[in-house]
C-alpha cells in the first residue's frame, strides 16, 4: 500500500530546514529548482501574450524571480511586479533579484492600493492600469502567510483572477491557507499550482481544488517528510497521483515488460499509454541512445542494470520522440522489490532535460558576454553598474544605506615589467579571489577595470564601511603567489564612501575614487574614508 504524503506548513519549514542545515543542501539550489519548475510549467501553457510574473519578498518570490529569469533567457516576453510593502530580501532572493537587474528587467514595484499616495517612479497605484497578460505566475505568498489579507492584496488578487487568463501558482496560490486549504479573504484562481517537494496538507480540502487547479509536485531536492503522513487506500488515488507528477514514470516486470504508463510519460513521448503497455523494452518503441549512438533498448539500459545489480541507476540519454525527434532526458531506474526482497521489476522516473540544457547554455554564454570579467571570473563593471544603480535606488525610496569600497592595486606596473604581464594576470586573479571569497553573501564585488575592483557593502555605517575595508587590504597583503623561483605579494589603497540620497552612481564612484587617491598619497597600502 501506498502511503500518500501530505504536509503541514509546520513540517514543510522542517524540511527546508533540514535540507540546508542537515543535509548541505543550499538554499539557493532548492530556489532555482523550484523556478524552473515553474518556468517549464509557464512554457506548457502559454498560448500567446506577456507573461506577468507577480512576485513577494519572501523566497515564494525569489522563486518567480528565477522562473522569470529562465523564460527571458529562453525568449518568452516576461513583466515582473513586486508586490507589497518594502522589506529586505533573503540573500538568495537578493542574489536572483540582482540577476534581473542585471539582465535589465528591473522588476516594476506594486505598492500601494488605488488611490493611494504616489510612492514614487516606478510604482502602479491603480490596478486597473496591470497589463492584461497572456500568463500570469503567482509568486506572491508562500506557505507562511497567517491571517485575513490586507485590502491591498485581496484588491491586488482580485484584479490578477480577473485579468481571465491563464494562472501557475508558485507552491500555494497565494491566498490559500496551506494548512487549511481554505482562502484567507481570497485567494489567487489558479489552473495548475506547481508544489514544491510535497503536497500542502490543505490540499486535500475538496475545496482547495477550486484555486489550486491541477497539482503538480515537483522534487527540488527535500528530505522525506515525516512518517505519520496519512494512509490512504485505493488504487484509482495513486494512479491519479503518479499522472500528476511533473515527470515520466513507467514500471516493468522481470522480464521487462511495460506494465504502467503515466501521464508525464505520454507528454514527454507522445506516445499514449495503450500504445506502450504490454510491450517490451526490446522493442525498442523509445529508441534509447546514448551521446555515442549506443542502442541501450537493445542492450544494457539502466533499467535492466538496476534490476541486474539491484541498486539505483541514473543517466542522461536520448529518446526518440513518436514525432520522430530525439529528447534529452535524464532517467533513474529503480530496482521494485517483493515482501521477501526478491526483485520483481523496475520503476523509471525520467524528465525532459531539452529546456535545461538550452538553459544552462545560454546563461553560460550571458554570463561569459554580458556580466563576468573573463580573466577573474567575477563580476565585470556592467554588472557592479547594475547593482550600483539598485542600491541608489533602494537608498533614496526606502533608506536602506550602503557604501563603496574603490579598490586599487599598488604599484601593479611594477609587477607586469619586473615579472611579464602573465604574473600580472595571476596577481589581478589573486586579488579577486581574495575579495570574492571573503566578501559577505549579499555584498557586490566586481572588477572595475585594469588593477582598479569596485565593492558595494550593503546595511553599514561609516564605522563598518572602514572595518570592512581594513579586513580586505589586510587579507590582500598577507596573500602572495609563486611565480617560477619569485614569490610576489601586492597591497592595495581603498577609498571607502558611504552613499548618499543625492548621489548619482557617478558622484559616488567619484567621490570614492579621490579618496582611493588620498589612500596613495598616504603611503599606499592603507584605507581613506569620508566619516
Amino acid at each position: 500500500m501506498f502511503k500518500m504524503k501530505y504536509v503541514t506548513v509546520k513540517e514543510m519549514k522542517e524540511l527546508d530546514s533540514r535540507a540546508i542545515k542537515e543535509c548541505g543542501i543550499p538554499a539557493a539550489f532548492l530556489m532555482e529548482n523550484a523556478g524552473k519548475a515553474i518556468a517549464a510549467e509557464a512554457v506548457k501553457t502559454i498560448r500567446q501574450g506577456k507573461i506577468s510574473v507577480f512576485c513577494g519578498y519572501g523566497n515564494n518570490g525569489g522563486d518567480g524571480f528565477v522562473a522569470a529569469r529562465h523564460l527571458l533567457l529562453n525568449g518568452y516576453p516576461v513583466e515582473i511586479f513586486l508586490t507589497g510593502k518594502p522589506k529586505p530580501f533573503s540573500p538568495e532572493t537578493e542574489a536572483n533579484y540582482q540577476a534581473l537587474v542585471a539582465m535589465g528587467h528591473t522588476p516594476l514595484i506594486i505598492s500601494s492600493p488605488p488611490g493611494g499616495e504616489d510612492k514614487g517612479e516606478g510604482t502602479i497605484k491603480v490596478f486597473d492600469d496591470l497589463p492584461v497578460p497572456g500568463l500570469v505566475i503567482d509568486a506572491i505568498f508562500g506557505i507562511g502567510v497567517k491571517g485575513i489579507l490586507d485590502e491591498f492584496f485581496i484588491r491586488l488578487i482580485d484584479r490578477i483572477n480577473g485579468f481571465g487568463c491563464p494562472v501557475i501558482a508558485a507552491d500555494v496560490p497565494s491566498g490559500l491557507g496551506a494548512d487549511t486549504g481554505k482562502p484567507l479573504g481570497t485567494a489567487i484562481k489558479a489552473i495548475k499550482t506547481v508544489t514544491m517537494g510535497y503536497p500542502k496538507i490543505g490540499f486535500r480540502n475538496p475545496a482547495a481544488k477550486r484555486y489550486t487547479g491541477e497539482v503538480i509536485c515537483v522534487d527540488i531536492g527535500l528530505p522525506d517528510p515525516p512518517c505519520h503522513s496519512e494512509a490512504v487506500a485505493g488504487d484509482d488515488l495513486y494512479k491519479s497521483i503518479l499522472d500528476n507528477l511533473f515527470e515520466g514514470v513507467y514500471f516493468i516486470d522481470r522480464e521487462r515488460r511495460i506494465s504502467y504508463w503515466n501521464k508525464g510519460a505520454e507528454r514527454i513521448t507522445g506516445y499514449r499509454s495503450k500504445e506502450v503497455v504490454g510491450s517490451f523494452c526490446r522493442d525498442n518503441i523509445l529508441s534509447h541512445v546514448d551521446g555515442q549512438g549506443v542502442e541501450l533498448c537493445r542492450e544494457l539500459c539502466p533499467l535492466a542494470r538496476a534490476m541486474l545489480e539491484g541498486t539505483n541507476q541514473e543517466a542522461e540519454v536520448y529518446l526518440k520522440h513518436k514525432d520522430g525527434h530525439r529528447v534529452p532526458v535524464l532517467v533513474r531506474g529503480t530496482p521494485l522489490r517483493d515482501s521477501s526482497g526478491e526483485i520483481v521489476g523496475a520503476v523509471e522516473v525520467f524528465s525532459d532535460i531539452s529546456a535545461k540544457n538550452r538553459l544552462t547554455q545560454r546563461l553560460e554564454e550571458l554570463s561569459k558576454m554580458v556580466l563576468l570579467d573573463p580573466l577573474t571570473g567575477m563580476g565585470n563593471r556592467r554588472f557592479v553598474e547594475a547593482g550600483l544603480n539598485s542600491r541608489l535606488n533602494e537608498l533614496q525610496r526606502y533608506g536602506w544605506k550602503f557604501g563603496l569600497l574603490f579598490i586599487d592595486i599598488d604599484h601593479f606596473k611594477k609587477v607586469n615589467d619586473s615579472y611579464g604581464h602573465g604574473a600580472g594576470d595571476l596577481v589581478l586573479k589573486m586579488v579577486a579571489g581574495t575579495l570574492v571569497h571573503n566578501a559577505r553573501s549579499f555584498d557586490l564585488i566586481g572588477r572595475w577595470g585594469g588593477e582598479e575592483f569596485v565593492a558595494i557593502i550593503t546595511n553599514v555605517t561609516g564605522k563598518e564601511l572602514f572595518r570592512i575595508a581594513q579586513k580586505y587590504r589586510v587579507l590582500v597583503e598577507e596573500s602572495n603567489l609563486l611565480s617560477g623561483k619569485d614569490r610576489i605579494s601586492v597591497t592595495i589603497s581603498v577609498g571607502a564612501a558611504l552613499a548618499r540620497p543625492d548621489d548619482s552612481p557617478e558622484t559616488l564612484v567619484k567621490r570614492a575614487d579621490q579618496l582611493m587617491y588620498q589612500s596613495k598619497l598616504s603611503g599606499r597600502n592603507c584605507v581613506t574614508t569620508d566619516s
